[in-house]
């Protein structure tokens, strides 16, 4: 299905070029929060909130992507439809304490491909600038790795023990605000802030090494299944090329 909807839209892109119609592309990239509350919450009582030991949240991820839209499509001067393809990694957790035998380092990250809409209207105040409001939705394939070390305490050394990839297809919606200002006719420069919704929920490790499919943390001294939700609300700056 994802496949699909990429294959469409990429045909829609190249039909709008053949009709020498206005064609964007636009390279994005900067932060984002993640809502890893499950997961940091697991972490901190799994040392008994030991606050010797080292516990780095999950709380933000770097963010990239390219968008093509067209407004060839539709009757609108001030609609595009278009294709975004994006790519999403957190930050590192990092999870050591010097009296427990274990240090574990947990990353996820999150591939999608989106179709949307955006619409825009220039300032009449200031020439070259208008705002905009965008909307996706599309597939997300998301990943999770667990990487837990074995410890000599007292001693130097260290063994790897476990490392776990957990897996998931996950719905992606995304909504945003934007500002743009025409430099010449084909570039543009503009920032963006908004919202993506992207609940990975229990992820699943398809080689079944552990009892459980599921990721699984310590919650309150006994395993659970831990939710991993990569939504949070974003803020990049983009490039864009017109032709």
């Amino acid at each position: 299905m994802r496949t699909t909807l990429v294959a469409a839209l990429a045909a829609l892109c190249l039909s709008a070029t053949a009709h020498a119609d206005l064609v964007d592309v636009d390279v994005h990239s900067g932060v984002s929060t993640v809502n890893m509350a499950q997961v940091n919450r697991s972490n901190a009582a799994l040392w008994g909130w030991d606050v010797a030991g080292q516990v780095d949240d999950l709380d933000s991820a770097w963010v990239s992507g390219v968008d093509f839209s067209t407004r060839s499509l539709t009757p609108y001067p001030w609609l595009e439809l278009g294709l975004r393809v994006e790519y999403l990694q957190t930050n590192e957790a990092i999870v050591d304490d010097p009296e427990a035998p274990t240090y574990i380092t947990e990353q996820g990250k999150l591939s999608s491909a989106l179709v949307g809409a955006k619409v825009s209207a220039p300032f009449a105040a200031v020439d070259g600038l208008s705002a905009g409001l965008g909307a996706w939705f599309g597939y997300g394939y998301a990943t999770f790795e667990q990487n837990v070390t074995t410890q000599t305490v007292g001693g130097p050394g260290s063994a790897p023990l476990q490392s776990e990839l957990f897996r998931s297809s996950i719905i992606v919606t995304e909504l945003e605000g934007r500002l743009q200002y025409q430099l010449t006719r084909h570039w543009a420069l503009g920032v963006t802030g908004g919202w993506r919704w992207a609940d990975a929920g229990l992820m699943k490790d398809p080689s079944g090494d552990l009892l459980s499919d599921n990721l699984q943390l310590w919650e309150y001294g006994n395993k659970a299944p831990i939710n991993v939700d990569f939504s949070g609300i974003t803020a990049q700056g983009s490039l864009s090329y017109s032709f």
